[in-house]
């Protein structure tokens, strides 16, 4: 999936040669000490434990990302009137990056993401903080915005794939978020073209 997503060409050669580096390091020192060469299998299982987690949101989230896009899905996708799939767009309550669930709004208000980890263990739901929500529209992808207390702005709160695209206003509308506005590219292209003289003409004043 890293490959899939990086721009260089080069990433695919280094990570292959990673994985052929530590797998005759592995058969290199276990030739000549099996102990040293179980020592080294201990350590390459710890670290592949601490990562799996991670590679493992990534995997479900690039193959989202990418099939979604490919396939053109904000075409033919339907807004659900509650329980939309999307990921998470930085750390919420404890639930890390990309975790992948459902957006559901109680009859309160407040907005619930509902997870199951693995996506087979028994769901967890966890509260989305509503302060400063407004729908990003992005040229790839779109996000959901909150205010980062930590930071003092704006920040990605959730990821929306692709399938979004187009549906912004919608989603804002869904789940009572008070508008939608452009970021990264096509935030950059809106600026551009204010810059050059191509934006939107200005209306005449009416007395």
């Amino acid at each position: 999936m890293l490959i899939l997503l990086s721009p260089r060409g080069g990433l695919d050669t280094a990570l292959k040669a990673m994985r052929t580096g530590v797998l005759s390091l592995v058969a290199a020192t276990a030739y000549i000490d099996p102990v040293v060469g179980a020592t080294l299998s201990l350590v390459i299982i710890l670290v592949a434990y601490l990562l799996a987690g991670w590679a493992f949101r990534l995997m479900v989230f690039g193959s989202e990302f990418t099939w979604d896009f490919f396939t053109l899905r904000h075409r033919r996708f339907q807004l659900l009137a509650d329980g939309n799939k999307l990921f998470t767009g930085r750390e919420i309550s404890g639930v890390p990056l990309r975790t992948y669930g459902r957006l559901y709004q109680e009859a309160d208000g407040r907005l619930q993401f509902k997870f199951r980890p693995w996506l087979v263990l028994p769901e967890r739901t966890i509260e989305v903080p509503r302060d400063g929500l407004v729908v990003g529209k992005g040229l790839f992808y779109s996000e959901v915005l909150g205010f980062d207390h930590d930071a003092d702005k704006l920040a990605t709160l959730l990821l929306l794939p692709p399938r979004y695209r187009g549906h912004e206003e919608l989603l804002a509308r869904t789940y009572h978020i008070s508008g939608t506005c452009e970021v990264g590219l096509r935030k950059a292209w809106s600026w551009i073209k204010e810059a050059m003289g191509f934006g939107a003409k200005p209306q005449p004043a009416v007395n």
